[in-house]
């Protein structure tokens, strides 16, 4: 199934993964211009913090879930 490439998303023409941003992109990308820069493989992605969203995208690093504030019972 093809990804919506809408916004800021864009796709690696290197490697083919999905970004949800381009600063994820960005953050995929390692080595130096002209010498050495490549992608990450996905185990670098995900020790690096990286994340794939639920729309299949891979995010800089997931956001934590905000809890919910209850009041106290008999309140």
């Amino acid at each position: 199934m093809s990804k919506r490439l809408t916004g800021d998303r864009n796709q690696c023409p290197g490697c083919h993964q999905h970004f949800n941003s381009s600063h994820a992109f960005d953050k995929h990308r390692i080595g130096v211009f002209g010498k050495d820069r490549r992608c990450m493989t996905v185990p670098e992605m995900k020790a690096k913090g990286m994340a794939i969203n639920k729309d299949g995208f891979w995010v800089s690093s997931l956001r934590p879930q905000k809890s919910i504030l209850r009041a106290p019972v008999g309140t």
